[in-house]
């Protein structure tokens, strides 16, 4: 009986050494600090938005809150984070802002596309005859258009024969001759060559237009003409054209004819 007297008194007095011992340690890291402990309350300080000299980053490290420490504080160091935060919200509010630079014309980023815009240009010619491009020149001139004449080594026809090709036989050769001189041809002839083979040839003249009229009698007879250059080293003629925005070369095909304008990469722009 005496034992089990003891054996309770040895638990009880165990239970109560477990309980003081747990306390503690619930309560280990804890420290009350009093509300009148902590100083005046800190105001945070207003940003306006719109106002370029206004800090957000130094408003957020002048106001700063009180953090508990693990390994324990007292109310100097807590007198001291209020101090410090004061001065600092103080030295912000007291500093002048620092006046503006001038904007400057600095170069932009690398990594900002630059846009140009293009020309859009027309080369008339070429032109055989000094008298003809400065002709179109004035005209273009007269029309506001930035234009350019310039010159260079070229082939120039120096006369424009009208010729019959591709006649499979002499029988159909003589057949064609008879109803030229029926037309009003009668000194046509034939001529055979390696490179041409047989054809027949009509007459040259010194300009295109006198060719081109024979071509279209001879064509009324039945038969096929071409007009073919003789062609000879000579000076050549090219008209540059600078085009407004919006305006086509439309008119220049219209006026020169589709072989003697050329565009984009084939065109030249005036300097």
């Amino acid at each position: 009986m005496k034992n089990l007297l003891l054996l309770l008194l040895l638990a009880n007095i165990l239970y109560f050494l477990y309980s003081a011992i747990r306390g503690d340690e619930e309560r280990r890291g804890e420290i009350l600090i009093e509300e009148s402990q902590l100083g005046p309350q800190l105001q945070l300080a207003e940003v306006d938005p719109k106002d370029p000299a206004s800090d957000t980053d130094s408003v957020d490290e002048a106001v700063t809150e009180p953090a508990a420490d693990d390994s324990g504080a007292d109310d100097a160091a807590v007198d001291a984070s209020n101090d410090d935060a004061t001065t600092a919200d103080d030295e912000a509010e007291a500093a002048p802002a620092e006046p503006e630079d001038p904007p400057l014309n600095k170069a932009p980023p690398q990594n900002i596309l630059q846009a140009s815009v293009g020309r859009a240009c027309a080369t008339l010619g070429q032109f055989d005859k000094r008298e003809d491009a400065d002709r179109a020149y004035r005209s273009l001139v007269q029309q506001g258009y930035d234009v350019k004449l310039r010159s260079e080594l070229g082939q120039i026809p120096s006369v424009y024969w009208v010729h019959i090709r591709d006649i499979p036989s002499d029988g159909a050769a003589d057949a064609m001759l008879e109803d030229l001189a029926r037309g009003g041809f009668g000194e046509a002839y034939t001529i055979s060559t390696d490179d041409d083979g047989l054809k027949i040839t009509i007459g040259f003249f010194g300009k295109r237009d006198g060719a081109e009229r024979v071509e279209l009698q001879v064509a009324s007879l039945g038969l096929k003409p071409t007009v073919e250059p003789r062609l000879s080293d000579g000076t050549v003629y090219f008209i540059d054209v600078g085009m407004p925005v919006g305006k086509g070369a439309q008119a220049f095909i219209g006026q020169y004819g589709e072989d003697r304008v050329a565009l984009r990469d084939r065109a030249t722009c005036p300097d």
